[in-house]
């Protein structure tokens, strides 16, 4: 409300608020006062009057509503004290509540706790006596066991019980007398397994006595008694499989259970045995009269015994998880009828042909690659044939060496088939293309023996050991050169030095490159008894007579002692140091022909016409000797290289017959007209130049190497 006055003494109409503010109420009191002390001013009387008469019903109203609410909030203030009293006093029981149920709290759960414990404790006795209470079970059960017990579902709980019990008691080794129900559990596990072995074996004694009893009271033809040999063990084979599981699933737990799984297979192999024996015997008794020779009987043999051996794993399999290795032991034993009669038909065999085949029908036998026979072991089953086809092999080859190589004597007509044949061959070769190779074009123009020895090397590499073959190798190759040099002999009486040593050059060069495809490293030592001691002892004893003192006996028994004597020979260096020494020889031979001029009784008189004749000679001898040589070797440039060094000796030679007749005149000048080395040199060279023809040479590094180490 707002409310306007006016009045003399302040000089105007003033107006104020209601309800009044602070600074107007000050106001107002300060102006009371004024009026007070001014004889009371009419007009603020007035005003006052007013003013209470134009707010009384509000104020009172107002001053009502206050009132009323002041007075419910101290009515509110009271009943909140009394809740806060209240609520103290709970506060305070709660207090002496907790404080009263704190320790009954704490025992119950101690109780609690101790209840726990006793439950796991009491759980943890219980399955620890029902431990030692299946062991009673057991005992009770192995001790009437019955007749049929093996195959009972029961059976196989109890050996599960039993298992559970040897693993309780091992591994708690801390129990008291825990070692008496170790022993005590082993024992029954034992005595289980042990009747699981006998029902084994008793069964099948009993389906091979049937079996006997069958084929020994009824006519059968051998495929329905091979047949009835399979189909009654395949009848009993898922049944009896089961029982040598269990035995056979226990034997890494203890020795014992691998004898008892023996047993079972030894049973198993005698029965299998027994009723397949008499029929291997028959059919190899066929085999026997076989006329058939060494190779075709063996693979017959084989393929037999290659399918009977599948037939009797493949039953094996169904009865036992394991035990492969008995098998195989097995079989060999069953292979005994085999191993008989080859080893009579092996014996008596005379061709290395059969003998190299039949031993690489039985080495691919190591590797068969078939899935389904990659279990049996056909190179161990079959190993006892090979041995003896081996030696057999080893003893024809000694023999085809003496006979066929060593003494070999070689005939007139071998050198006259020989000679020339290469080119001849080269032209056929020629007009006939690259078709018209073959072997016999090959050999025709080798030495018999040395074409009959790379022949028999191809034929026994990688059938026998490396190192027998390597023994054999060095012993054909070095014999090999024996009979060539004696047939060089012959060929020296009937053509002359220059082409005897061709022959062995052709020959040896052949030979090397032939026997580097055979990977002979081996290097054999030829063991002999030296008893020259005994001769010495002999003639001691002769001129100083016998001392029988202690030390004299001893010294003459030392003294004769055959010493054994191991000599090393290494074919391959025997060959390079043949091959060497055989092209010196013919380089030297070669160059007689050419420089037989000077050679004699050299004369400062003679030497020019003597250097004359010696251009003459070499004019018509290189071309000879090339075409000589052009008979034997057939490749180019190794001739050019023989003829090289034909040149290289003929210029020392000349070398060497110049300085001496410079030696024995006084001046150059009185042998004006002799060629120098200077001249004769690029002269022999233009000569040997027009003989060579541009080709690749097959020898060139061996024969090279040789030569020059020769000219040196």
């Amino acid at each position: 409300m707002h409310l306007e006055r006016g009045g003399k003494r302040d000089g105007g109409i003033k107006s104020m608020t209601f309800p009044p503010t602070e600074r107007e109420m000050q106001e107002y009191e300060e102006r009371k006062k004024r009026w007070m002390y001014d004889d009371f001013d009419v007009e603020i009387v007035n005003w006052f009057d007013e003013l209470d008469l134009a707010n009384i019903y509000e104020y009172i109203e107002f001053r009502e509503t206050a009132n009323a609410y002041s007075h419910s909030c101290k009515e509110l203030l009271k009943q909140a004290d009394r809740v806060m009293k209240y609520l103290d006093e709970l506060s305070l029981g709660f207090a002496y509540v907790q404080e009263q149920t704190s320790g009954i709290e704490q025992a119950s759960g101690s109780i609690v706790k101790q209840q726990s414990h006793l439950d796991s404790l009491s759980k943890n006795v219980e399955e620890n006596l029902l431990i030692f209470t299946k062991l009673e079970k057991a005992l009770r059960m192995l001790h009437s066991p019955g007749s049929d017990l093996v195959t009972k579902h029961r059976f196989k709980e109890l050996l599960a019980d039993l298992d559970v019990g040897l693993e309780y008691v091992n591994k708690h080794t801390n129990f008291k007398d825990i070692d008496l129900y170790q022993m005590r559990y082993r024992q029954c596990m034992t005595r289980a397994l042990t009747l699981a072995q006998t029902y084994f074996n008793n069964q099948i004694r009993d389906i091979m006595n049937q079996v006997q009893h069958q084929i020994s009271t009824k006519s059968l033809n051998p495929t329905t008694q091979s047949a009835l040999l399979y189909a009654k063990f395949e009848n009993e084979a898922s049944r009896l499989q089961e029982v040598t599981e269990h035995i056979a699933i226990r034997c890494g737990a203890h020795e014992e259970y691998n004898g008892l799984y023996e047993e079972c297979l030894k049973t198993y192999l005698s029965a299998r045995y027994k009723l397949v024996n008499p029929m291997v015997h028959k059919k190899f008794e066929e085999f026997a009269s076989d006329p058939r020779n060494l190779v075709q009987l063996s693979r017959s043999s084989l393929s037999f015994y290659k399918q009977l051996c599948g037939d009797e794993k493949n039953l094996f399999d169904k009865f036992f998880s394991n035990g492969d290795s008995y098998f195989n032991e097995w079989l060999s034993d069953l292979c005994d009828p085999l191993y008989d009669t080859l080893r009579q038909r092996i014996i008596r065999e005379t061709s290395i042909d059969n003998l190299c085949e039949l031993t690489s029908m039985l080495l691919s036998y190591d590797n068969t690659g078939d899935e389904e026979d990659d279990s049996i072991n056909y190179a161990y089953v079959f190993q006892p044939v090979l041995h003896d086809v081996q030696s057999r092999l080893v003893f024809r080859v000694q023999t085809y060496i003496q006979s066929d190589i060593v003494q070999y004597v070689p005939k007139p007509e071998d050198l006259s088939e020989m000679r020339g044949h290469r080119k001849k061959d080269a032209e056929e070769e020629k007009d006939g293309g690259e078709d018209s190779f073959n072997t016999e074009t090959l050999f025709k123009d080798w030495y018999p023996p040395m074409r009959k020895a790379i022949t028999l090397l191809s034929q026994i590499y990688q059938l026998v050991k490396s190192t027998v073959f390597d023994d054999l190798a060095h012993r054909i190759v070095h014999e090999c050169m024996g009979s060539l040099q004696r047939a060089q002999t012959l060929v020296v009486s009937r053509l002359g030095a220059i082409e005897a040593h061709l022959f062995f050059i052709k020959h040896l060069l052949t030979l090397r490159t032939q026997i580097m495809g055979f990977d002979i490293d081996y290097v054999p030592a030829e063991v002999l008894v030296d008893f020259s001691g005994l001769q010495e002892v002999f003639t001691k004893v002769r001129q100083e007579g016998v001392s029988f003192s202690g030390s004299g006996l001893l010294n003459l028994a030392k003294a004769s002692v055959p010493k054994v004597v191991n000599n090393m020979f290494d074919a391959k260096e025997e060959l390079y140091a043949k091959l060497k020494n055989s092209i010196h020889e013919f380089t030297e031979a070669s160059v007689q022909s050419i420089v037989k001029s000077i050679l004699d009784n050299p004369d400062p008189k003679t030497a020019v016409e003597k250097t004359r004749q010696l251009r003459q000679d070499a004019t018509t001898e290189f071309p000879r000797i090339r075409g000589i040589i052009e008979t034997y070797i057939d490749d180019e440039r190794t001739i050019d290289i023989l003829i090289d060094s034909i040149q290289d000796l003929v210029i020392q030679t000349y070398d060497t017959y110049q300085k001496t007749i410079l030696s024995m005149v006084k001046s150059p000048e009185e042998v004006d007209g002799m060629m120098e080395v200077d001249g004769l040199v690029p002269w022999l060279g233009n000569i040997v130049g027009k003989l060579h023809k541009p080709t690749t040479s097959f020898y060139l590094d061996e024969t090279q190497s040789t030569t020059s180490t020769t000219n040196n």
